[in-house]
């Protein structure tokens, strides 16, 4: 988390004084920056949640690999491969919810069917926002039931 915090003050501080000094800074304003500075906030934030989260999984299949090999499984085919065909889930995928949470509200889009009125089947794309406040409930949630759980396992298996 020190690392991820001073990574984003370095790339925050050095844009600023980029623009500054070379560009033209018209258009932007403190809003602007402090903007810029609760995302960064919120990056470190859930940079330590998956940190947590990564040592529960770790702990709980017990072996480094496995515990890569299931994130990377879990993203890879859930979050990139069928979160196409769980339109209706996607406000309940980590991964939307993990945007949300960083860039203080999220889209994503669903696609709705309906028949018309001279019998053709037409789809739309419908975009739908996901708030903050939904992102930050439900990785706070995913944070206390994996740590709880996490907590649970370590004493069931390896405390006396």
């Amino acid at each position: 988390m020190p690392i991820a915090a001073v990574v984003l003050a370095v790339v925050l501080l050095g844009t600023f004084l980029i623009v500054d000094h070379l560009g033209d800074t018209a258009g932007t304003t403190t809003k602007t920056w402090g903007d810029l500075s609760a995302i960064g906030g919120r990056a470190v934030v859930t940079t330590a949640l998956a940190a947590a989260l990564g040592c529960v999984v770790g702990l709980l299949l017990r072996h480094t690999a496995a515990a890569i090999g299931v994130v990377m499984g879990y993203l890879v085919l859930v979050e990139g491969v069928f979160a196409a065909f769980l339109a209706k889930a996607q406000p309940w995928l980590v991964k939307i919810n993990f945007d949300a949470f960083v860039r203080h509200d999220a889209q994503y889009y669903v696609t709705e069917c309906k028949t018309g009125n001279d019998g053709s089947y037409i789809c739309d794309y419908v975009q739908k926002t996901l708030s903050f406040e939904h992102g930050a409930w439900y990785l706070a949630t995913l944070a206390v039931v994996m740590v709880l759980l996490g907590g649970w396992v370590f004493h069931r298996r390896d405390v006396n």
